[in-house]
């Protein structure tokens, strides 16, 4: 099974791919919790093309959970890209303010990040819930099923403990603009799925430093 990995400003285009060099792990697992590892195979387009080698007795309908996780990176914005970054990620009135009063007192951001992507293939077994994938920032779908007009349950998760307060953007293959939600006090959000095909639901999890000048 093969895998496109990259990133883009207009889901599903990918614009860059994501660098060999910077992927920390990738895994896939079926519905009965085999682990299957993806391995980085070649650079093609604007994606990294990642493989799993699935047993040949494989059920073409199987579910699987597959996921990535960059090495963390970091970035200097200036001010006006700042401004843009935090209204494209709808950062908690709260953070905006804690970076106004560090941007009056001199502080310049520097951001340490990463990335987690994590994809879901839904097959004819959509009875066996999904399972976190241990990343540091996860999504959950608790939904048994995804199906146009049913409630589309998600669980956002950081080290494993639901989220609060999480905006999450829902975009799909024909609805480029999407729609904001965010999770409640056990880290859920509920939506119902307008259209049929592929969806992506993305947030960004900022965090502040603990002291003046750390990075966020």
């Amino acid at each position: 099974m093969w895998l496109a990995l990259g990133t883009g400003e207009a889901y599903p285009q990918h614009s860059s791919p994501i660098e060999r060099a910077d992927l920390h792990t990738a895994t896939c697992r079926s519905a009965d919790g085999r682990p299957w590892p993806l391995h980085a195979q070649r650079m093609q387009g604007a994606a990294l093309w990642l493989q799993a080698r699935l047993p040949a007795d494989t059920p073409p309908d199987q579910d699987l959970s597959c996921w990535a996780e960059t090495r963390p990176r970091t970035l200097t914005l200036s001010a006006a890209e700042v401004q843009a970054y935090l209204h494209e990620i709808r950062a908690p009135a709260a953070l905006q303010a804690r970076w106004a009063a560090d941007a009056r007192a001199g502080a310049t951001w520097t951001e340490q990040f990463s990335k987690h992507a994590r994809i879901e293939r839904q097959g004819s077994h959509t009875g066996a819930p999904r399972q976190s994938a241990g990343l540091a920032l996860d999504i959950v779908i608790e939904s048994a099923a995804l199906a146009v007009g049913q409630e589309l349950v998600v669980r956002v998760l950081r080290d494993g403990v639901g989220l609060p307060g999480q905006a999450l953007q829902l975009l799909g293959e024909q609805a480029a603009r999407g729609v904001w939600l965010q999770t409640d006090a056990q880290g859920r959000a509920r939506v119902s799925l307008p259209l049929a095909g592929s969806w992506l639901l993305r947030g960004t999890d900022l965090r502040p430093p603990e002291k003046p000048g750390e990075p966020w």
